[in-house]
């Protein structure tokens, strides 16, 4: 059983150098997924970002919306995907800026905006850390013209949704990269 633990480590370990993009190689990725997918783009990445986000704080109780958001800007920092700054608040919306954003880090001033994978993020992570639901709607970006990506965040008015974390998941050969 050790001896297993230790090579299955030792796998995640190389499948994890090999799969590391930078920014640029990052956001030209999402960028060609968002073209692929056209009008299923939203609600995909919206999705992936809710699941990642599930995974990533399942473990994690926020006592406030503040201790949660501490912990999402931590998790952007850490990763180097950008840094999460409140611009302002009220009872029911919060507008959230995103320095930095790795998604949209190659995307051209085209009118669209592209960062549905964090905007799922930010209202998965609070839903899971806050067991309440939340909706994030990116309203700048890169592609309207901005420096930072802008979301507004509100109370969703469905129940939280339940995640289903895939966690058994083992590599099945190298993917392409």
């Amino acid at each position: 059983m050790g001896q297993r633990l230790i090579n299955k480590k030792e796998e995640e370990r190389k499948l994890s150098r090999n799969l590391s993009l930078n920014v640029k190689e990052y956001s030209a990725r999402i960028l060609g997924i968002c073209s692929w997918l056209q009008n299923e783009c939203k609600e995909v990445l919206s999705s992936a970002g809710r699941l990642v986000a599930a995974s990533e704080f399942n473990a994690v109780k926020a006592a406030n919306l503040e201790e949660a958001l501490t912990r999402i800007d931590a998790a952007y920092e850490h990763s180097g995907l950008g840094r999460l700054k409140i611009d302002g608040a009220s009872k029911n919306k919060l507008i959230i800026r995103l320095y930095d954003c790795a998604t949209c880090n190659t995307a051209k001033n085209d009118g669209h905006t592209y960062c549905w994978i964090d905007a799922g993020f930010i209202a998965g992570g609070l839903e899971t850390m806050l067991h309440k639901g939340y909706d994030a709607i990116e309203t700048k970006c890169r592609g309207t013209g901005y420096t930072y990506c802008e979301f507004i965040i509100v109370p969703s008015t469905s129940k939280p949704r339940r995640l289903r974390i895939v966690s058994n998941l083992e590599p099945r050969g190298m993917m392409p990269v």
